[in-house]
């Protein structure tokens, strides 16, 4: 991008906040985030948000962005949003809410459309038209004014939508007809699908017009951001998950793992673990802070070395890659003689997940190798970046400004320059900070490696 007074804004409806973020001036960003209500898990399976948080928490959010961008007399030249996969709630014809949001996590089937027709049988059993939308779908529905937006096929993909046939699969069809539940339209990402409407120019300060684009998931926003199009590039984003893509030039799928089409001809392949942030709520300040505390584990942990047991650090009772089980729970082999041992294990543990996953993905046809672009929280710890690193035995490169958000406004960018987002995306150069496996651990970690894929074996998650 261009030294200009232009600018383009991402919006990121993620588990915890919104946030929008302003990228201009070649790749500066400023973001404005605001908290969302925490998702309810207190019955078995479940994970339900409530969905009238979203759209008030995006316009505090871009409140915020508008008037930096105005102040800085920065011309907003598109916007687009992306949210988690596979999050969805059902609207009648007037847009009214007839149920929670169901999240990406909830366990109660094996796809969005029958979790949300679970949730209908109880919160709306009557026989009112009913809309399947993605949380996107909802963004995009407000910034436009149309309560019926079509969403993209990358939000859609974990809904049922086909890049084989493009078109809703067979199953998804059947599967909604029996929910009473219809699906929306599709359309590629980067796709215009309207323009900013005159009530959220007013509610929010931006101007009237402003073209609104379709985006991508988190996760593939995610890579876009703080990862490289370039073949065989590998990128692990770890926040509220571990999401993990590696570029391709096919569609490379199997259990737990799929691949999205980044227009026209590239593939981001991957999966999502639920392992993620909510691991380290045992070692926050008393006040749930992180103030100074992380920090100071991560230099001890780093000095430590490897720990002397392995622990799957799970916080829910279903995982989704780097396999697929709705009925497991926390397991380690020991317990740390202090509480550095125990922090150590836990960030091996997700490193341990990343390996098996990009295990998986090579298997499976993904041309992964070289450096791993890392970006979300992991990469604002320089510690566990150098375990990632050795416990990969691969480089990986934080780029701990990046996060889905700044990926969204460079597809709203991208999208301004042609529809071949993937070859404008590959014109940017990527930075960041690279740590190299250090091989004085290599031994330990190679066996706690094995014993920790061998834990998962004798539990019957793997084969």
């Amino acid at each position: 991008m261009t030294e200009t007074k232009s600018g383009f804004i991402g919006i990121d409806l993620a588990t915890a906040d919104a946030r929008a973020t302003l990228l201009y001036a070649g790749e500066k960003t400023f973001v404005c985030e605001k908290a969302l209500p925490g998702v309810r898990r207190d019955l078995p399976l479940h994970s339900e948000q409530d969905p009238r948080s979203w759209v008030p928490a995006v316009a505090e959010a871009l409140l915020g962005v508008a008037a930096y961008a105005n102040e800085h007399g920065i011309e907003v030249g598109g916007v687009c949003v992306t949210a988690t996969s596979g999050t969805v709630v059902a609207v009648d014809d007037e847009g009214e809410y007839l149920s929670p949001a169901i999240m990406y996590d909830d366990a109660r089937a094996n796809d969005p459309v029958s979790r949300l027709g679970l949730s209908l049988a109880i919160h709306s059993p009557n026989g009112k038209k009913r809309h399947l939308k993605h949380a996107s779908d909802v963004i995009n529905g407000w910034l436009i004014g149309d309560r019926q937006p079509p969403t993209d096929w990358s939000h859609a993909l974990k809904t049922g939508y086909s890049l084989d046939v493009s078109d809703w699969s067979t199953n998804a069809e059947e599967i909604s007809a029996a929910q009473s539940v219809i699906l929306p339209l599709i359309s590629a990402p980067g796709s215009q699908i309207g323009v900013i409407c005159d009530l959220v120019a007013t509610t929010t300060g931006l101007k009237s017009g402003v073209p609104v684009f379709l985006g991508m998931t988190d996760g593939c926003t995610s890579h876009i951001a703080a990862g490289s199009m370039a073949m065989g590039s590998a990128t692990t984003t770890i926040g509220t998950t571990l999401v993990t893509k590696v570029v391709c030039d096919r569609d490379v799928n199997g259990p737990g793992f799929y691949s999205h089409l980044l227009p026209r001809e590239t593939w981001l392949c991957g999966g999502a673990s639920n392992l993620g942030s909510p691991a380290f709520k045992p070692f926050l300040n008393g006040d749930g802070s992180t103030r100074g505390r992380l920090a100071q584990l991560d230099h001890e942990a780093l000095e430590h070395g490897p720990a002397n047991f392995v622990t799957y650090p799970a916080t829910t009772t279903s995982e989704r890659f780097p396999f697929q089980n709705r009925h497991i729970e926390k397991f380690a082999t020991g317990r740390g003689i202090t509480e550095t041992e125990e922090y150590r294990a836990v960030l091996e543990g997700m490193a341990f997940a990343e390996k098996f996953g990009y295990e998986l993905l090579t298997n499976a046809g993904a041309p992964s190798a070289g450096a791993v672009y890392t970006g979300g929280g992991a990469a604002k710890s320089p510690a566990w970046c150098q375990i990632r690193a050795n416990v990969l035995d691969r480089p990986t490169i934080a780029n701990p400004g990046a996060n889905s958000g700044t990926g969204a406004a460079l597809i709203a960018w991208a999208a301004t320059q042609g529809p071949d987002l993937a070859h404008w995306l590959s014109k940017r150069h990527v930075a960041g900070r690279t740590f190299e496996p250090n091989s004085s651990e290599a031994t330990r970690l190679i066996d706690s490696y094995q014993a920790f894929v061998g834990e998962l074996r004798a539990r019957e998650w793997v084969k």
